[in-house]
């Protein structure tokens, strides 16, 4: 005997008056595959969700590494402008030095001339 549409429909009813029969009908009509297949996709989503959080976790390390380099290196920048300014300040006072040892060089001079 073929089975009909009403057939189908007749299944239809039975199944929304019967919802506790479904599974069995999932179990005989769809595949091994299938049917395990929101087992793995929950298995999926709770490994995306804990590599998720230590990518999060990683990224806030990182994030507070990189604050850490700024700082660091805002530091050695000023340490930097700090020493330049004293090499600028120690050249003055070595040409300044220079021109005096310069001029007592020439006022000796003179003097032995004398």
């Amino acid at each position: 005997m073929p089975f009909t549409s009403d057939d189908f429909q007749d299944l239809i009813r039975l199944l929304e008056r019967h919802p506790e029969w479904r599974p069995e009908l999932r179990r005989l009509v769809l595949s091994e595959e299938l049917l395990e297949l929101p087992a793995r996709i929950g298995q999926l989503a709770d490994s995306t969700v804990q590599r998720f959080g230590r990518l999060d976790a990683a990224l806030e390390r990182l994030a507070e590494a990189q604050e850490q380099t700024e700082r660091r290196l805002a530091t050695l920048t000023a340490r930097v402008d700090a020493l330049a300014e004293a090499q600028a300040r120690t050249e003055q006072q070595l040409a300044t030095l220079t021109a005096r040892v310069d001029a007592l060089a020439e006022a000796q001079a003179r003097t032995e001339q004398q």
